[in-house]
């Protein structure tokens, strides 16, 4: 695989990434905002307290980067495999 090829898997691995991503935490968010509109629910609260705690926040900030960076590397390298697979099919 030449450079073009290598830039243009890494571009569409990170653009499936972040989609992906965005799906998860607009998810999650959206759950919030529904479940704090009935009574009784305080799910803001939850929030600010992962503001609050310093530790937590970095602790989630860790988490969320490790997890970025593993699903990168999958996606990326089940592009290249089917990359591969292609190539050598047509060769």
């Amino acid at each position: 695989m030449n450079f073009w090829h290598k830039l243009f898997l890494k571009s569409v691995a990170l653009i499936i990434t972040f989609f992906v991503l965005f799906k998860i935490v607009e998810l999650e968010f959206c759950i919030d905002l529904i479940t704090s509109f009935f009574p009784g629910w305080h799910t803001t609260i939850h929030w600010f307290n992962w503001l609050i705690v310093p530790f937590e926040f970095m602790f989630l900030v860790f988490i969320v980067s490790l997890s970025s960076y593993l699903l990168y590397k999958y996606v990326l390298r089940f592009l290249t495999y089917i990359w591969l697979k292609i190539f050598r099919l047509h060769s």
